[in-house]
């Protein structure tokens, strides 16, 4: 039978190639057992300088954010401040309340889908509570539940 040589050579080259990135990955996975609380933050910090500057910038990007504008309870300025919402939408949305979803935009025919897409992160709509007042079940002794009536046909 013949034999050829390219497996076995292109078997070792996907090895080689394999090897040291497994060995990269590792080295940054692992935490050193004897090493100290201390020790283990400076080679987390000195391993990983790129993981550090992302979570700086996702923080610094996250901050910046605004708090979303509830869409029941916004007024009329606070509505136009968003971006793409002009002084008739947002009179469209007064007049639209009260939304379950923000979602109702869409469907109550306020927002085009792309107008949509820009305002979906920005905005909030909150159920308000209902403080219906529950009446307590008495649990005295006397009090029995009421007795089901028989249907007649």
């Amino acid at each position: 039978m013949f034999r050829s040589a390219k497996f076995p050579t292109l078997s070792a080259l996907a090895v080689g190639m394999i090897l040291p990135i497994a060995a990269y990955a590792v080295q940054g996975t692992t935490a050193h057992p004897s090493a100290t609380p201390a020790t283990k933050a400076a080679l987390h910090h000195t391993a990983t300088p790129v993981k550090a500057m992302n979570a700086s910038k996702a923080h610094a990007t996250h901050a910046k954010r605004p708090a979303p504008v509830d869409i029941n309870t916004a007024s009329k300025e606070e509505l136009m401040a968003l971006p793409g919402v002009t002084d008739e939408i947002a009179q469209k949305i007064l007049d639209a309340r009260p939304f379950k979803s923000r979602a109702e935009l869409l469907s109550k025919k306020i927002l085009t889908r792309a107008e949509y897409s820009k305002l979906r992160g920005r905005v909030i709509a909150k159920q308000e509570a209902k403080t219906s007042e529950a009446k307590p079940m008495e649990s005295t002794p006397g009090s029995k539940a009421p007795e089901a009536t028989p249907e007649t046909k």
